[in-house]
């Protein structure tokens, strides 16, 4: 869950649930946690230290240089390492997976019959305010078979990686979010477009993928 700033004093800072509008719970963050911050426009800004928490009063070790009201937090501590393995999604309206988490691995699924994109991977920093980019995570062995079939999601493709879970042109242009994806060894057969679509990434390696069938380019 991400939070929002309110007030800033110093290293002090009195946060906000920006879906609610109140404080978040007391699980939120706990000494020692380690925080990132991002701007208006899903910039990172950078990380600090949780020195305390109580109610919506905040207290850091040094905050990182750019931090005002307008900005987003995320407690980096409580992004799950994932695994999951041999699993098979089929015949289902939504997504199969959707992952906002760092360190995750996807191995010898099957997905088929899909209305949205398999598996997306995208924060949302807009409307949900669940979480922020995924960074180090390996999608292997799997095969994806006429997913994305969804009139509105037919520009997004099997694997979709973007800014925005919600298929918003957002964030900007220019904005590099996620980081380290790759995509090894699946099959996408009969997608309505992409294998994979792919926005706001850096260092995304697709290897020894077999695609047929499918109506758009590999990647976009």
């Amino acid at each position: 869950m991400l939070a929002g700033i309110s007030a800033l004093n110093g290293t002090q800072l009195t946060v906000t649930n920006a879906a609610s509008g109140g404080a978040p719970d007391a699980l939120w963050c706990q000494k020692g946690d380690t925080l990132e911050f991002f701007d208006a426009k899903m910039r990172s800004l950078g990380t600090a230290t949780v020195v305390s928490f109580s109610g919506s009063a905040l207290l850091v070790d040094t905050l990182p240089d750019g931090v005002d009201t307008t900005c987003s937090i995320q407690n980096v501590s409580s992004t799950p390492d994932t695994y999951i393995s041999g699993c098979s999604v089929r015949h289902g309206r939504a997504r199969a997976f959707l992952l906002q988490t760092k360190n995750a691995v996807i191995t010898d699924c099957t997905f088929s019959d899909l209305r949205l994109p398999a598996v997306i991977i995208a924060p949302d920093f807009d409307d949900w305010h669940e979480a922020g980019f995924g960074e180090n995570i390996l999608i292997r062995n799997s095969s994806f078979t006429r997913c994305g079939a969804d009139a509105v999601c037919r520009s997004y493709g099997a694997i979709y990686i973007s800014g925005c879970h919600d298929f918003k042109a957002f964030p900007a242009n220019g904005v590099i979010g996620h980081g380290n994806i790759t995509v090894l060894g699946n099959t996408f057969t009969d997608c309505p477009t992409y294998a994979v679509y792919r926005r706001s990434v850096r260092n995304l390696i697709f290897r020894s993928n077999t695609v047929t069938g499918c109506r758009g380019e590999i990647g976009k």
